[in-house]
Order: structure tokens, then C-alpha cells, then sequence
């Protein structure tokens, strides 16, 4: 397979696990449920027809047997129970290492199974299942409990015979013969024959095709729909007749075994077949139409009921192409900014309609291609759950995990990096917050506790909130570690939101021992840092035996926002416009530069201002007329200083170089459209200056 081929399978299959495991805790919740166990089913079907038909051979006939011990449950010869939830999980964590497996990683697979084929609850009746081969390569078959060939035979005139051919080049696309039959034998096919008749001489045989076809009879209750499961990931023609039509001679019986060439019978080690010659279609022989009975039944053809999607419906995009394309358009926004100014200095009328023809244009492109890069919340979610899972059966602790808002899109890029934060909050929450069972009986609450993720849209940001029922931060203790660490005095008074924010400080913990989960004051760190790089905030609100929520504030997109163009001196800035909430003039009696005054009453409400001009250590100029942008994120407002807005403009994200990481103030910048560069402030790290001088203010006082 070539390698963008196996990058697809790649790709399915992580979107395959991810399926499998919101069945397996869907399972979890209700194991008697039907459409989880069949989408558990279907998932493991597709991954080991895909992994077959892509060369991953041991990955499939691990599947196989995964899959065999669900159509068990599936059709009500076993029982799911915890321990085959939780066996089943293990089972589908070995799938991603099954692509390149060393020996110890095919005995955990093989033990695995065994653990999962021995907690069935119920009488079932033995199937044929891989092995590990004695050699260590891979799986065999085991057949010791599989019912034996038998002869051919007359039927009822209610069952059917299956005959079957792999055409087009199908085994050197991987499919595998022994594994179809065995999928048969499942079914309760009988009397299994292998027709040769097609059977080429040794020297012109083509490794790639298959020339033997089998036939079989098959009970009366199955299924088209089942028939086309087995086939569902291999090339082949199919006939079903009457169980009494005559097979095609000559034939050799099937045991499950390879018989040589040289044996009169067949090999299905393609390797071992001589050498080959120009690829040909040996298609099966369909039933003779005008020979046939009338009862005879047409050639097999899938059902219809649910006609697939066509091709063109969706197109699988590589990730670094979408990148491309929006850096393109970035660049494509510059250049129309340049061309709209250009048109203006010049005022040709001809050229100012040009280039609104083409500012409504790069608008369009730009929106659709912010479009492909979103991807749904539910992404990350089966993962997050999986995490849950684990931490409740670890801790001990039983958690109701609600997620609301699976369908909300974010950037892939925020997706990606959403992951981190979220793990080390959610395992706080477990760990920190949720009291055990006992605990919360005794303080008149639920024995099981409940932790709720929530994403939603709030204008141009995501919010994505975690709230527990725990027993909620304890300010008091935080405090004291603040003061311990030296990160705040003693004498300092600080708001409590300002405290509960010290969680999110370099090695900060209450916690006096270390456990596995929590304790080295790492994982908030790890939050705040992964946060800081999306341009985003965070707010935490708690109540004592109540429970806390940690809210992420994010923007939607990472590469190209609406910005307000401001000047201050000569210098350039700009500020997202989301954030801002009004603009106001600097009242006279604020000219000047006293610390202490530096608050604005805006109906009442006192909202501190910063001096840009001081913050870029810029002299201050009392004599010009300045404005005060009043920005905004969360319940936290700040007003900023300016000499002069200029308009909105489209800011085009540029990141800014590993020597200027420090610069808090400064989120990246942007290219203007006369070529100049500007700088983008970052609201959040603004606001927490204007906090810090509100607070230095009030001690002062």
C-alpha cells in the first residue's frame, strides 16, 4: 500500500477507536442496550476488513476474534458485565499497537482475549478463533472446536447454497480466504467445498488472484444483510441457488487446512504460490438464467434500503493542506488591505470598485476556509470520557459524566491543544474535588458525584466550562500556600477570585503528600501555559461543599480575527474587537498621571484604565485629546488609554518569535495594509495588570 493510502487507514481507524469506545461506555451505562452493541460491532468489523484489505494482518485477525466474542453477545449467547466492559477496553487499546507488534505486545493480545473469551457468562457454543502461531508471527486458526467438513449434502428445501470467487486482484489487496470462511462457519455454513476448476498451471498462477471458489450450504435464517458484513471489505462475485443445484466439478473438501498445488487441492499462502504471470479476473459463473428453475433465486446483490453516500459527498483533506490554504488567505487579506488603501490615496473610481469586488470576495474565501478548519467538540470528548472511566474505577469514586455541547466547532488547532488543559482540570476535579462515597452520603449528597463539561458559543469565543459538586476550593489553605511560597504577603488583601486564582501559579498545591494523580503542582501550570498560547482566559468561581467551575474563554479561530486599529504616538495597535464593550473620552480631570486615579465611573460602576503610553514607556502628552477603549473578557472589564482610533480592520494573526515570548501584553501582530507592522494586544494579560493595580491601590488606601 502506498503511503498516503495507509495514511487514510491510519486516520479511520483513530476515527474507528473513537467509536468503539463511546459504545463500550455506552455499554458501560446500559449493557443490555442494542445499538451500542451493534455500532461495537460495526466498528470492529470495518477495522478488521480495512486492516485485512491494507497488509495490517495481525491487527485483523485480532479484531476477528474481538469481533467474534461481540457477535456473541450480539446475538444473545453471552452476557456483557463489567468485567467484559472493562477487558474490552484493554482489548481496544492493543489495537493501535497491533500495526507493528513485538512479541510481547502479541501476548498481551493473546491474553487479552483469552481474559475476555473466559468471563462469558452463558453457555456458548465453541467458534473457530485465532491463535498465536507457534512461530510467533502472527495468528492461526484453531479449528479443534470447530464442527467438522462434511460431505456434501441434501438440504431442506428451505436452505441455500453460497458459492463465491475473489476477484480483481483481491488477495493482493489482502483479503484473506481462511478468515471469510471461518466468518461463514459463524453463520452456520456447512458442507464447505473448494471448486478448482479454474485452477491454473504452477507456472501461471499470479500471486495477486484467487482462482479457487467455494461453495456451501447455509441455514435458511440468514441473512443478505449478513452475507454482505462478511463481504463487505473484499472484491468478489456471488451466487445463491437452491440447495440442491448441483456444485461444479471438480471440487475439494474444506477442512480449514492448506493442500498444496502438487497435493491436487490449494494453497492460501500466496507467498508459496510460483511465479507470477499477467494478472487476470477469474470471475465466478453465475447461475444460467434460461436453464435455471423457476424457483431459482437471482444472483446475490446487496440490499438497497440505505443506498450509500456518493463519493463527492465528502473528500478527506490533509491537515497541512488546510494550513496552507488559510496561511494563503492571510496573505490574500494583506494584500486586498493594501490594494483597498492604495485605491483610496489614488482615488480612482475605477480601482475603489475593484477592490470592494475584491474585499467581498477574500471575505467569502476567508469565511469558507475558517469553516473547513472547524471541527465538532465531540472530537476530544470520547477521550475525555475514557479518562473518567479509568479515574473512577483507580479512585474509587462513582461519577456522573454529563457533556453538553458535542456538536459546538472550534478551530482543529484549538481542539488539539483544548486536550491537555482539560485532562489535568478534569483529574483536579476527580482527585481534588469529588468527596468519596461515604463523605458525601454524610454531608446529604448523591453517593455518585457529577461533573459536567459544557462548550458553547459566545459571540466570537468558545467557552468550554467544567463544573463539579465536590466540595469546592478551599481559600483559606490557598492563601496560606500563597504566602508560603512568598507569591503574596500576609498584610495583602486580596478578593477571593484572586486567591483561587493562585492554583494556576508554577508548582503550586495544598496537597502535603503526592500521589499518582495530583500533589507537584504541575498540572494547573500546564493549564494556564496552554491557555495563554490559545490568546485565551481563564475564571474559576466555587462555593464551599457546593463545587467549583473553571471556565476557558477562547477565541474561535487562531489565524485571522476582527481587530480595532488604534495609535498611540507613532506606534500602531490593535485590539480584538470582540473584546471591546465601549469607547468613552478620557475625562480632563484624568489627564494627569496619578496611579491612584487612574479609575473611570462609568454609570457607577468603577473600571480601572492603563496608560498605553506608559506601558510602551512612552512620555506621557498631556495636551492631546485622548479615548479610553473599555475592553471586556468575562465579568472582568479594563479601559485602555489610546490617542486615537483609526477603524476595524481584518487582523491576520502573526506569531511572534521565540524572543518575545516574555512580552505578556502582546498576543502577535499583524502586516497593515500600507505594509507597516502592528502589534496585537492581549486583552486577558491586560486586564490582569489593571486587576494588580486595583488591588496595589486599595492597600494603599
Amino acid at each position: 500500500m502506498s503511503e498516503d493510502l495507509t495514511q487514510i487507514f491510519l486516520e479511520e481507524l483513530t476515527e474507528l477507536s473513537e467509536q468503539l469506545d463511546d459504545a463500550l461506555l455506552a455499554l458501560r451505562s446500559d449493557p443490555t442496550a442494542s445499538d451500542p452493541l451493534n455500532a461495537a460491532f460495526r466498528s470492529l468489523h470495518t477495522i478488521k476488513g480495512s486492516g485485512a484489505m491494507f497488509g495490517f494482518i495481525k491487527l485483523s485477525e485480532f479484531v476477528h476474534r474481538f469481533e467474534t466474542t461481540f457477535d456473541l453477545f450480539r446475538n444473545g449467547k453471552a452476557v456483557i458485565t463489567n468485567e467484559v466492559i472493562e477487558i474490552s477496553f484493554r482489548a481496544r487499546d492493543l489495537i493501535s499497537a497491533l500495526l507493528d507488534p513485538d512479541a510481547t505486545t502479541l501476548a498481551t493480545a493473546q491474553a487479552t482475549l483469552e481474559q475476555l473469551e473466559h468471563c462469558l457468562v452463558a453457555e456458548i457454543a465453541p467458534v473457530p478463533v485465532p491463535v498465536p502461531a507457534a512461530d510467533g508471527t502472527g495468528f492461526d486458526f484453531d479449528l479443534s472446536s470447530a464442527a467438522p467438513a462434511e460431505e456434501p449434502m441434501a438440504a431442506d428445501a428451505s436452505s441455500r447454497r453460497l458459492t463465491f470467487g475473489l476477484i480483481h486482484g483481491a488477495l493482493g489487496l489482502g483479503s484473506r480466504p481462511d478468515i471469510i470462511l471461518k466468518d461463514l462457519m459463524a453463520l452456520g455454513a456447512t458442507g464447505i467445498v473448494a471448486m478448482i476448476d479454474d485452477l491454473p498451471p504452477l507456472d501461471r498462477m499470479d500471486p495477486t488472484e484467487c482462482y479457487v471458489r467455494w461453495s456451501m450450504s447455509l441455514p435458511p435464517e440468514v441473512t443478505e444483510a449478513q452475507i454482505e458484513d462478511v463481504f463487505g471489505f473484499h472484491d468478489a462475485e456471488l451466487t445463491i441457488e437452491p440447495a440442491d443445484a448441483p456444485a461444479t466439478s471438480p471440487v475439494q473438501e474444506w477442512t480449514g487446512e492448506s493442500v498444496h498445488p502438487t497435493g491436487g487441492g490449494f494453497d492460501l499462502d500466496r507467498d508459496a504460490i510460483g511465479a507470477a504471470a499477467p494478472a487476470r479476473t477469474i470471475p465466478v459463473k453465475p447461475a444460467d438464467e434460461t436453464a435455471a428453475a423457476p424457483s431459482t433465486p437471482p444472483p446475490f446483490e446487496p440490499p438497497t434500503a440505505a443506498a450509500p453516500r456518493s463519493a463527492e459527498a465528502s473528500v478527506r483533506v490533509a491537515a497541512e493542506k488546510l494550513d496552507m490554504l488559510m496561511d494563503q488567505v492571510g496573505e490574500l487579506v494583506i494584500a486586498e488591505a493594501r490594494l483597498t488603501e492604495l485605491a483610496h490615496v489614488m482615488s480612482d473610481q475605477s480601482l475603489i470598485a475593484l477592490s470592494e469586488q475584491i474585499t467581498r470576495l477574500s471575505s467569502g474565501l476567508r469565511t469558507s476556509t475558517m469553516s473547513m478548519r472547524m471541527v465538532p467538540f465531540r472530537q476530544i470528548v470520547s477521550r475525555l470520557r475514557r479518562l473518567i472511566v479509568g479515574l473512577s474505577e483507580q479512585l474509587g469514586k462513582d461519577i456522573d459524566f454529563e457533556v453538553e455541547g458535542e456538536d459546538t466547532e472550534l478551530d482543529k488547532t484549538m481542539i488539539e491543544k483544548l486536550v491537555d488543559p482539560l485532562v489535568h482540570i478534569l483529574r483536579n476535579s476527580m482527585d481534588h474535588g469529588i468527596e468519596d462515597a461515604a463523605t458525601r452520603l454524610a454531608l446529604g449528597k448523591p453517593a455518585t458525584g457529577k461533573i459536567k463539561l459544557t462548550a458553547v458559543h459566545s459571540g466570537n469565543e468558545v467557552l468550554v466550562i467544567i463544573r463539579d459538586d465536590g466540595k469546592g476550593l478551599d481559600t483559606n489553605a490557598i492563601r496560606q500556600r500563597g504566602i508560603e511560597r512568598g507569591i503574596i504577603t500576609a498584610d495583602q488583601s486580596l478578593p477571593d477570585e484572586r486567591i483561587n486564582a493562585l492554583i494556576f501559579e508554577p508548582n503550586f498545591s495544598t496537597r502535603t503528600e503526592v500521589s499518582e494523580l495530583s500533589g507537584r503542582g504541575v498540572g494547573m501550570d500546564v493549564v494556564r501555559k496552554s491557555i495563554d498560547g490559545l490568546r485565551g482566559g481563564i475564571e474559576v468561581k466555587t462555593a464551599r461543599a457546593e463545587g467549583t467551575q473553571i471556565t476557558l474563554r477562547m477565541p474561535l479561530t487562531l489565524a485571522i480575527v476582527e481587530g480595532m486599529l488604534i495609535q498611540v504616538g507613532e506606534e500602531k495597535f490593535t485590539v480584538p474587537l470582540t473584546s471591546v464593550k465601549e469607547i468613552v473620552d478620557l475625562p480632563a480631570s484624568k489627564a494627569t498621571c496619578a496611579m491612584s486615579d487612574d479609575f473611570l465611573d462609568l454609570r457607577g460602576s468603577f473600571v480601572p484604565f492603563l496608560r498605553l503610553r506608559r506601558l510602551i514607556g512612552m512620555p506621557v502628552n498631556n495636551t492631546l485629546p485622548q479615548v479610553v477603549i473599555v475592553v471586556q473578557a468575562g465579568t472582568d472589564e479594563i479601559g485602555i488609554v489610546v490617542d486615537r482610533i483609526i477603524g476595524k480592520s481584518q487582523t491576520v494573526i502573526k506569531q511572534m518569535s521565540p524572543l518575545h515570548e516574555n512580552v505578556r501584553m502582546v498576543a502577535g501582530a499583524t502586516i497593515l495594509g500600507d505594509g507597516g507592522i502592528a502589534l496585537i494586544l492581549d486583552i486577558y494579560h491586560l486586564i490582569e495588570l489593571g486587576r494588580r493595580m486595583a488591588n496595589d491601590t486599595r492597600k494603599s488606601a
